[in-house]
Parts: C-alpha cells; structure tokens; sequence
C-alpha cells in the first residue's frame, strides 16, 4: 500500500493541493458501524461526503464506492465536518475525508476517474483553492 498524500498532517483548513470534481456516488463508511453516504466532492487527495451522521475529526474508517464499473476502497481520515443542513428525514452533514492509504491498483482507478470525467464535463475539475 501507498499514502496519498505524502504529509497529510501538514495541511491547513482551506489549503487544498489538489483539483476537485464535484460528483454525486454513492458510497459506504465503515467502521465499528456502517453509514451510507455519498460521495459529492472528489480528489486524489481525498473527498466531501453528505452523511446524516457526524463522526469526530481524526476518525479513521473506511470508505467504499464504485468507480464507474470498479469498486474503490481507501482507509481515510474524518478533517472536519460541519451542519449542512435539514433533509429528508433529519440532519445533514457535510465531512471532509482525507485519503490515508490506497492500493496500487484503488490509485490508478481514482485517477482514471478522476480524468475521465474532468474531461467529459463541461467545467471539468474546479481547481485547488
């Protein structure tokens, strides 16, 4: 297994390294407990999340989705979470996900994603901010 990225402890809030492709997956967190979330945000780096559970900043678990035909799997790192807003059936959450290990194979299907569908959207990837 590999780390993306390289130092992740140094990153400040708002300090983004990476372009973003905003995108609607479903997808899955794992822990001591399951939750469905989905996937709205996305980077080589890491992601944004809508849950309607909040977990703790520095909590490590591990998200699962499918990639266009792949299933993706990488071990993250809850950053921050914050009040989205009401939805149907209670609370939202937004949650910063901070990749911490991919396989070989989980990277290259994300950058293959990633490139894939920047290019086919019309705005492509918003850039780092």
């Amino acid at each position: 297994m590999s780390s993306l990225p390289h130092d992740p402890g140094r990153k400040r809030r708002g300090d983004r390294r990476f372009a973003r492709l905003a995108t609607s997956i479903a997808g899955v967190l794992e822990g001591r407990t399951r939750y469905e979330v989905r996937v709205v945000e996305l980077s080589v780096g890491g992601c944004l999340v809508r849950s309607s559970f909040r977990p703790e900043p520095g909590t490590i678990v591990d998200l699962r989705c499918d990639l266009g035909v792949e299933a993706f799997l990488a071990k993250v790192r809850v950053r921050e979470t914050s009040l989205d807003g009401e939805a149907e059936g209670g609370v939202s959450y937004l949650v910063g996900l901070e990749f911490l290990s991919l396989s070989a194979s989980d990277q290259d299907l994300l950058r293959q994603f990633l490139d894939t569908k920047s290019r086919r959207s019309p705005g492509g990837a918003r850039p780092a901010s």
